[in-house]
């Protein structure tokens, strides 16, 4: 058998070290959603807010962290997306797992979110990880800032820790999936070799 796919140049699967790889493969595709979630998700609100919207001649009537958190979940499937048809490219299967830790570790905090004897937990804790309408006044400094600081702040800074790494990993998940059964990928230009799988050798692990 072994003799049978060598002539066809397809190297039979290593189990030993196909697991120790998988898990490789799925810590690096985690790192990287919560990359995307800490980072890209409010650069891009950020020149979305800034740039985008005054050269289309729409400027925004809320400030920058209002339309940031209002928008949180627009973004992060954008930016979920955008790096999971990356991803795609490698046909590292571990990439479509990667919604598990987030799933679960938001799980943990809203089932565990302090509510009172008279408050209704589920609607509490919804409203604070998944509802919009924030208010948040336009700040020019730091006093402005901490100033103006009051519960949609906390409410936004929990979504953009445990609400947005679910977003975002949902959706780049979602784009690994399509794009290695479809052949849908956007090449990520200078990419190293050792990075790279090839599906027919490896069964795309």
């Amino acid at each position: 058998m072994e003799q049978a796919g060598a002539a066809h140049g397809i190297r039979p699967v290593d189990k030993r070290t196909s697991i120790p790889r998988s898990v490789a493969q799925f810590l690096l595709h985690l790192a990287m959603v919560y990359f995307l979630a800490k980072f890209t998700v409010l650069w891009l609100s950020a020149i979305t807010h800034n740039v985008i919207l005054p050269l289309l001649r729409f400027p925004s009537q809320e400030g920058r962290i209002e339309f940031a958190f209002n928008h949180l979940a627009l973004f992060s499937v954008l930016c979920g997306l955008s790096f999971g048809f990356v991803a795609a490219t490698y046909k590292h299967r571990a990439a479509q797992l990667v919604w598990i830790v987030p799933v679960i570790i938001l799980a943990h905090r809203f089932v565990t979110f302090p509510a009172s004897v008279f408050e209704n937990h589920f609607d509490v804790a919804f409203h604070h990880y998944f509802a919009r309408g924030f208010l948040i006044a336009e700040a020019h400094d730091y006093n402005g800032l901490f100033g103006g600081w009051n519960l949609d702040f906390e409410r936004g800074f929990d979504q953009l820790t445990y609400t947005v790494p679910v977003y975002v990993s949902i959706a780049y998940g979602f784009a690994t999936w399509v794009g290695a059964r479809l052949g849908i990928h956007l090449p990520l230009l200078g990419a190293p070799e050792w990075v790279k799988i090839d599906a027919v050798t490896n069964g795309g692990d």
